[in-house]
């Protein structure tokens, strides 16, 4: 696909996927461009070092970074030309701890229903040896993009988004530290704040809705580890995306207990901008 400001609206959307620099935050993340096959799209992520929790193990939240991009792709090949999607609900159900760092993760993605105003499409991420270790699903709204936008995203198209080295993202052993983000929790409530949300932006300059939803799963998590001596798993996130934090954003995770029940709990996140905005919630069912 070209890099000039008018390849959106030249481009195949059936067969586009928008991971063909090295730059973008998918990329960074391990994933690989998408492919259509005529039934479906396919996906790839190769587990990158720092993608580990505190713990060591392999973090949940990039489950949801994979699947925000394989899913909303498949939205977005049913716009029109001079459209985007943007992803107002991702949803994942975690049914298998994530693998170890190098693990290459398979994904796929199915349209199932689509109209004017945009779609809905679901998937699975299984391990080389097909174990399904999570089912996700996005809802997605196409939206018009202005002349402003579609040069913005053909400038950062063009020089391949490398990141100045003021905003490029610092090297961590964790994916806490990669993200930028600071932690701080009680038995009650976790609190996740990222200073620099530009080093994680998508096209439009916004934080990305995978990132999103991966710092949701981090406040959660951080809320669970508080409560040492319950063992919780995280089975299930719901993430809804009310508007767009500005790039030069504080943004702010709030996680609190919903529900604490013997064998299950519910989490709620309020996600935030430095003017205290809500930019997303979410939901995160948990086990115990």
């Amino acid at each position: 696909m070209p890099a000039s400001v008018t390849g959106i609206q030249k481009m195949d959307k059936a067969t586009a996927c928008y991971i063909d620099h090295e730059g973008s935050v998918e990329r960074r993340f391990g994933i690989d461009p998408c492919q259509w096959t005529g039934e479906r799209r396919l996906g790839a992520m190769r587990l990158p070092a720092w993608t580990t929790s505190t713990s060591g193990q392999g973090h949940g939240g990039v489950i949801a970074v994979l699947l925000d991009h394989v899913l909303g792709e498949e939205v977005f090949a049913t716009g029109s030309a001079g459209q985007w999607s943007v992803t107002t609900e991702l949803s994942v159900a975690y049914l298998a701890p994530v693998p170890a760092i190098g693990t290459l993760l398979l994904a796929h993605a199915s349209l199932v229903t689509t109209d004017g105003r945009g779609g809905f499409a679901r998937g699975e991420v299984l391990t080389e040896a097909g174990q399904v270790i999570a089912t996700g699903a996005v809802w997605a709204n196409h939206v018009p993009l202005s002349p402003e936008i579609e040069h913005r995203i053909g400038s950062a198209r063009a020089r391949g988004l490398v990141m100045p080295d003021d905003i490029a993202p610092p090297a961590a052993a964790v994916i806490l530290g990669q993200l930028g983000a600071v932690a701080s929790s009680t038995a009650v409530r976790a609190v996740l704040e990222v200073a620099h949300p530009d080093r994680w932006a998508n096209l439009f300059g916004t934080l990305h809705g995978g990132v999103w939803a991966c710092l949701a799963h981090l406040v959660v998590g951080e809320l669970l580890s508080a409560r040492t001596t319950t063992p919780s798993t995280i089975a299930s996130l719901s993430v809804h995306f009310l508007r767009p934090a500005p790039p030069a954003s504080l943004v702010t995770l709030t996680a609190e207990y919903e529900h604490q029940g013997r064998s299950f709990a519910v989490v709620t996140v309020r996600g935030t901008n430095d003017a205290g905005t809500t930019c997303i919630t979410a939901t995160a069912n948990i086990r115990r």
